[in-house]
């Protein structure tokens, strides 16, 4: 008993050395552990503040199953074997155990760090008190945390369940009053936010497509008169060739109406051989096509609700 007596005290005294020393935090504080990680054994000669700390640590003790009702409708069966935690991580579980340390730090650490073992019904025990612990404290902002944590990666997405009761638990807390009021205060933001990107892609739709439309009709007209141009200068230039040569012995025929029957038969016979003009052809059906693509992109516009609102005002 005496000993028991003098244990304790010094247990008082091990917690604040501890404390500082292995990045527990105080009562009160949160969000500041960050849990010592170590391999291979511990020489507790080191530490012997340790050796005392573990005499008062509870002995590991076969863990019971909790009652889970309707195992078989779980997407995956939850871990039911306790396995042997590594030092550092037991000691951290009897203080958190204790109140001295946070279980919402440690499991967000083991989680964060990929040390959460999905297979030992140890850590679904520490994940639970953590879950507990975050609802007793109103802790919201932990809790969805841990939760994101519990999805944050593909392993956990698969082998991660908690238990139905706490899964409860945290629901009601969730859907409680003052965290619904949070909750639709969130949901009100993301609707504004959804709105104002909304108007955004309209306004930004509405602007491409008038540019891209005008560049279109502004490129097709350009299009369409330097075709003309090309036209028109092939049939000058042919109808200069052809007045060039053929001009002074049709001269001779209008001034001389005895002549003109023999200038006919003579050009008949000598006559220049001149293209015709297939670009004046494609000209329409070049039109159809553009005409096609003038219509593609005079896009319908997206009507912007904001604008019709202040219009019909």
């Amino acid at each position: 008993m005496k000993k028991n007596i003098l244990i304790i005290p010094s247990l008082v005294l091990c917690s604040f050395i501890v404390s500082p020393l292995l990045g527990c935090e105080e009562p009160g504080k949160q969000n500041e552990y960050h849990p010592i990680q170590t391999t291979g054994e511990v020489d507790l000669t080191q530490y012997p503040f340790l050796e005392n700390l573990l005499e008062v640590l509870p002995e590991p003790q076969a863990s019971v199953k909790e009652e889970q009702p309707d195992i078989m409708q779980q997407s995956v069966m939850m871990p039911t074997e306790a396995k042997d935690l590594d030092l550092m991580t037991k000691i951290f579980d009897g203080l958190a155990s204790k109140g001295i340390c946070s279980y919402i730090t440690n499991i967000k650490s083991y989680l964060q760090k990929g040390t959460y073992d999905a297979t030992n019904i140890e850590y679904l025990d520490m994940l639970h008190a953590a879950i507990r612990e975050a609802i007793k404290k109103d802790d919201l902002d932990s809790l969805t945390t841990i939760l994101a944590l519990c999805r944050s990666t593909d392993e956990y997405k698969a082998k991660i369940r908690i238990n139905d009761d706490v899964a409860k638990t945290a629901y009601n807390f969730l859907i409680s009053d003052a965290n619904t009021v949070k909750y639709d205060l969130s949901v009100q933001l993301a609707n504004k936010k959804i709105e104002e990107s909304d108007q955004q892609y309209r306004l930004e739709y509405n602007q491409k497509t008038e540019a891209f439309t005008k560049a279109l009709v502004q490129l097709i007209t350009t299009h369409r008169q330097g075709m003309t141009n090309i036209s028109d200068n092939f049939n000058i230039s042919q109808a200069r060739e052809i007045d060039r040569v053929q001009a002074p012995i049709l001269n001779l025929g209008a001034l001389s109406k005895p002549t003109r029957k023999d200038v006919e038969e003579f050009m008949t016979a000598h006559p220049v051989k001149t293209k015709e003009n297939t670009i004046a052809q494609e000209i329409d059906s070049i039109d159809v096509r553009l005409n096609f693509l003038t219509s593609m992109g005079n896009l319908p516009k997206i009507e912007n609700p904001a604008i019709l609102q202040l219009t019909d005002k």
